[in-house]
């Protein structure tokens, strides 16, 4: 039943607002519009992320590619360290440099090497001289000492043999003793590719394969052949009975630090097993060196001078020494001088160092003699101790006795026809037989365009045996006249002919010639 106050217009009124507000319920309950609003976020937060690590990755390969140049130019300017250094000791530079800075007077400059020879070259620490702002490449701190503690030879190769003289000395340069060598070697690109086990002459590996770069049978780093010979004595015995030669075997080791021994095993030229084969107990966390062999025994004389010599087998190696006594390590002199630089660009440092030969150095041959055919093989140990086949002779021709050329003494006798066979090289000795008082120095002329000067007491009578090689005796068309000038304060004076070589026969020459 209906109100009796109901209005048709009423209920019309109340529908429509309980549409609206069935409406308005609807709206507040739609949750689309939020989750892409949280969407929205979550990918603004990805992109910021993505841009920063991008921008976070371009500044590290900046700053890497900043990096390698920083080190390229830092590496440069060690170079730049070692070039000066290498052009001070050939412009007669001898001395120890134990301070890093340049040579001069300025703050940090090394102010003890003023006005030394060579020293001139190491007033510039910039590698480019052009420019020497501050923070320019430029070597920082450059160390040279020619007596180093250790030696380095890289590559020694399987045809040459390193073949140098050393001697032991202090720290000071004074003569000391040495009776042990570490020799330490690996692969030139420092392979660990070594052999799998020991050697022993008992085993079924004792036999080496043909020593061919190319041999499938090798498959390892090389071995090294090892000489060394005491100098104290240089006669045919001496040689004999005192070099010791021995072979490094590169077998693997599981542990590091260990190492072969060899050597001198009592008195009298018994150098244990002459020829043994060493193992070098290899390990690729060894150092210096992968490979280690230990030469003891070695025998000892204040100032003796050894000749080493080293020749790699299968491949070439990189070979570093070091020597001591009873334990103390020892410097060499007379091999190599070490240079140690430091060059910096920026805030980045590098070093480098190199072993030069010493300046008074020359190379050494690996071998005696080589020949495609026979050859006389008497060999000259020290002028006129062995003679024959004509290549040194003490007068005459051929290795006859007699006729030394000493101060005016005899003629050689007449070599024979002009068109004989000449040897290889005919040497001839002379000394001074009278002399003027208080000789500076004095000048042999050897009368082939060759001369060769002496200081002071080396000039007085029977002083020196001046030893001289010609390319072949004087003939029918050469002739060598030798004379000696002696020089003193206040002027120079010219003493008679000594040994005034005549022509051949004494005839003059033939038109042929």
């Amino acid at each position: 039943m209906l109100r009796a106050d109901y209005k048709p217009g009423k209920i019309r009124e109340i529908s429509i607002n309980i549409m609206k507000l069935t409406n308005r319920l609807k709206l507040n309950t739609d949750q689309r519009g939020f989750a892409a609003l949280i969407i929205a976020i979550i990918l603004v937060i990805v992109l910021s992320l993505l841009t920063i690590g991008f921008a976070e990755l371009m500044r590290h390969s900046q700053q890497d590619e900043l990096n390698r140049h920083l080190s390229d130019q830092a590496y440069y300017a060690a170079e730049s360290g070692v070039n000066d250094a290498v052009r001070a000791i050939q412009n007669g530079f001898q001395q120890q440099k134990n301070q890093c800075g340049p040579v001069g007077n300025g703050p940090g400059d090394d102010s003890s090497l003023v006005g030394v020879a060579g020293a001139q070259y190491l007033t510039d620490n910039y590698a480019d001289t052009t420019n020497s702002a501050q923070n320019s490449p430029q070597w920082t701190c450059l160390l040279i000492n020619p007596i180093p503690q250790s030696l380095a030879f890289n590559p020694v190769d399987t045809v040459t043999p390193q073949v140098f003289v050393v001697q032991p000395v202090t720290p000071s340069d004074q003569p000391t003793l040495m009776n042990q060598l570490d020799i330490y070697w690996q692969g030139t690109d420092s392979s660990t590719n070594f052999r799998a086990t020991q050697y022993s002459s008992a085993s079924a590996n004792s036999a080496f394969p043909a020593a061919s770069g190319s041999n499938p049978l090798w498959n390892s780093i090389g071995m090294l052949r090892f000489s060394i010979t005491p100098l104290a004595s240089v006669t045919r015995q001496a040689l004999v009975d005192d070099t010791y030669t021995s072979y490094f075997y590169p077998n693997r080791d599981n542990s590091t630090g260990r190492f072969g021994t060899g050597g001198f095993a009592g008195g009298g030229g018994n150098w244990g097993q002459q020829g043994e084969v060493i193992n070098g107990h290899c390990n690729g966390g060894s150092t210096p060196r992968y490979c280690h062999v230990r030469v003891t025994g070695i025998p000892t004389i204040l100032g003796e001078q050894y000749a080493v010599s080293l020749r790699s087998i299968y491949g070439a190696t990189n070979v570093y020494i070091q020597g001591s006594y009873n334990g103390s390590q020892i410097n060499f002199a007379g091999v190599s001088t070490l240079i140690d630089s430091t060059g910096r660009s920026q805030n980045v440092l590098r070093r480098l160092q190199v072993w030069v030969p010493d300046r008074n150095s020359y190379p050494l041959p690996g071998f005696v003699a080589e020949s495609t055919g026979g050859i006389c093989k008497q060999i000259s140990v020290v002028p006129g101790s062995i003679t024959g086949c004509g290549l040194v002779g003490n007068g005459g021709g051929g290795g006859s006795p007699g006729g030394d050329i000493a101060g005016g003494g005899n003629n050689p006798s007449p070599p024979g026809p002009p068109n004989r066979t000449y040897p290889l090289s005919w040497v001839r000795r002379f000394h001074v037989i009278q002399a003027p008082a208080n000789v500076q120095y004095c000048i042999w002329n050897f009368g082939d365009g060759t001369t060769k000067r002496y200081n002071g007491s080396d000039c007085e009578p029977f002083a020196v045996t001046v030893t001289h090689p010609y390319p072949h005796p004087p003939d029918q068309c050469t002739h060598y006249n030798v004379n000696v000038i002696f020089y003193y304060p206040g002027g120079a004076y010219a003493a008679a002919p000594y040994g005034t070589y005549v022509p051949y026969n004494g005839n003059p020459p033939a038109p042929s010639c």
